[in-house]
């Protein structure tokens, strides 16, 4: 199917997500995990190791990666550290549906320690590339997130996983809610359809009053592609992911 009039086919900068990360917000039903789902394709095909944060269990459905770790409710946090460290030289999905908040953010971001710890140990030649998917990153990443010690090990990564080949894409409905320092480092943004006044009026300070506000137009699968390294701001669209 061929884009409309004026609108550009997917795009994604595999060297820019391995410097800086990526970002995609919206409100539910937009797309935004189809077009995470082509991130982590296009990262896999480069032989670069994906792992999937999933509250929504739609990666668990729909994505087709070997390795699925389904959290229960209440885990015991020992053995859960351990299955963690099993697969973190997997392309993984983490199934965190069950968690509570808490639950989440203490999990990931102790497993963002065990990565870090492990390509630390590691010569820089030795290091293979990761990119962690964080669903509902809201919830990892909220607002103070980068002084809050609980979140610290998820915090080092965004800051400096480039020297360890580690970068995190960041997957929100609440562009507002989002750590507004975080977001400083992904330099790789895509934005879909949104009627949260507060998320367009933040939106708005990276692509301009007026196109902020025609995200309320856009349909399922479209996005602003900002990607101000190159100047670029285009109106892109995605197909369902199968």
């Amino acid at each position: 199917m061929l884009p409309l009039l004026g609108i550009k086919p997917y795009s994604f900068d595999i060297n820019e997500a391995m410097k800086t990360g990526a970002y995609v917000s919206g409100t539910t039903g937009c797309g935004k995990s189809d077009l995470a789902m082509r991130w982590a394709d296009d990262m896999r095909q480069h032989n670069i190791s994906v792992m999937v944060w999933d509250p929504s269990q739609d990666w668990i459905q729909r994505y087709p990666i070997n390795y699925k770790l389904r959290f229960p409710a209440n885990p015991e946090l020992n053995s859960t550290f351990r299955d963690l460290y099993k697969v973190q030289l997997k392309s993984a999905i983490f199934d965190t549906s069950r968690l509570t908040y808490l639950q989440y953010q203490i999990l990931a971001d102790k497993f963002c320690w065990l990565l870090f710890q492990h390509q630390a140990n590691l010569l820089p030649e030795q290091r293979r590339p990761f990119f962690i998917i964080f669903e509902e990153a809201h919830i990892v990443l909220p607002q103070g997130s980068l002084k809050a010690n609980r979140l610290q090990n998820v915090v080092r990564l965004l800051t400096v996983g480039r020297n360890f080949k580690i970068r995190m894409g960041v997957v929100t409905q609440f562009a507002s809610m989002v750590d507004k320092n975080a977001m400083r480092f992904m330099k790789q943004r895509y934005f879909g359809w949104t009627d949260e006044m507060n998320d367009r009026k933040y939106i708005s300070k990276f692509i301009g009053d007026e196109n902020a506000e025609e995200l309320k137009t856009f349909e399922a699968g479209q996005f602003w592609y900002y990607k101000p390294a190159d100047n670029i701001l285009d109106r892109m669209q995605i197909q369902p992911y199968d």
